[in-house]
Order: C-alpha cells, then sequence, then structure tokens
C-alpha cells in the first residue's frame, strides 16, 4: 500500500504541473488506487491547495517528480491527442457551419423566387379583363376559321365531284 503522504504529495506536484484531474485520476489508479481512495484524496488535495501550503518532505518531493518522469511522456502523448481531437473537431466545426451558410443563402435565394408578389388589385382586374377581351377574340377567329374551313371542304367536295364526272363523261365518249 501506498503511503497517503506520498500520494498527496504526487497529487500536489502533477496538478501544480498543470496536468488535469482525469489524467490524474488514471494515474493513480494505475497504482492500485480505487475510485473511492482516488476521490478522497483528489478531494483533500484540493481543498488544502487552496489553504497554506505545508512543509513538503524532500523524500516525497523526490518520489512525486520520479513519478512526474514516468508519467510525463504519457501525459504529453495524451495532450497532443487531445489537441488533435480538438483540432478535428473544430475544423469539422467551421466546415459544417460554412455548410449551413450556404444553405442559409441559397434557401434565401429559394424564398425571393417563390415568395408571390404583391399586386394592386386594380391592376390584377384590369389584366383579367385584357385577358378576357383577348380569349373573347380568339374564341371568334376559332369559329371564323371552321367556317372557312367547312366552306373549303365543300367547294373541295364540289370540284372533286365536278371532275369526277368530267373523266366519267370523257370515259364514255371515247
Amino acid at each position: 500500500m501506498v503511503q497517503k503522504s506520498i500520494v498527496i504529495d504526487t497529487i500536489k506536484k502533477m496538478h501544480s504541473n498543470g496536468i488535469d484531474d482525469e489524467t490524474i485520476k488514471v494515474t493513480l489508479k494505475g497504482i492500485g488506487l480505487s475510485d473511492e481512495e482516488i476521490d478522497d484524496y483528489m478531494d483533500e488535495v484540493l481543498g488544502t491547495e487552496e489553504e497554506s501550503e505545508e512543509e513538503e518532505n524532500p523524500e516525497h518531493e523526490l518520489i512525486a517528480e520520479k513519478a512526474m518522469k514516468k508519467i510525463r511522456p504519457e501525459f504529453d502523448k495524451v495532450k497532443e491527442e487531445q489537441g488533435l481531437t480538438s483540432t478535428h473537431a473544430q475544423i469539422a466545426m467551421e466546415d459544417h457551419s460554412r455548410k449551413l451558410d450556404e444553405m442559409h443563402s441559397k434557401v434565401d435565394e429559394l424564398n425571393k423566387k417563390v415568395s408571390p408578389k404583391t399586386f394592386d388589385s386594380s391592376e390584377v382586374i384590369g389584366k383579367i379583363n385584357a385577358l378576357e377581351k383577348k380569349l373573347t377574340e380568339i374564341e371568334k377567329n376559332v369559329i371564323e376559321t371552321k367556317a372557312a374551313n367547312s366552306a373549303l371542304q365543300n367547294l373541295m367536295q364540289k370540284i372533286l365531284s365536278t371532275e369526277r364526272d368530267i373523266l366519267l363523261e370523257m370515259k364514255s365518249k371515247k
């Protein structure tokens, strides 16, 4: 079992060197401490850090420094991984933000194209009346065209009938 004073000094040294609480807890778990013991030690150290500093035992400092040397590479590795993860997340968020901005601008453009335009009611009524007049004219033209087509068809039938009669008469004379 590890001496309480050594664990406390180690936690103080690690904390003063800027190592985050999670890394300290992982390290303490690595030396065989339970979660409950770790929490008790962390509470004790964090509570007493704010109070006046006690005299430190040189032996404890030496042990704390050795522990720091052993875990420093792991700490640096974890810190680098967290930095990379943070950078990756930031890049992804910036990319997502850019895509959202593009989507918003496209939606705004679409809204401008689709949004109904407001018309003056007298202007709309005038346009409707003009369209009705044009429609009436088109209907008259269609009726006249049908009548002309029918007359032309009758005339063509009479010409065809007359030509047939002429050909039959010519055949019979031969």
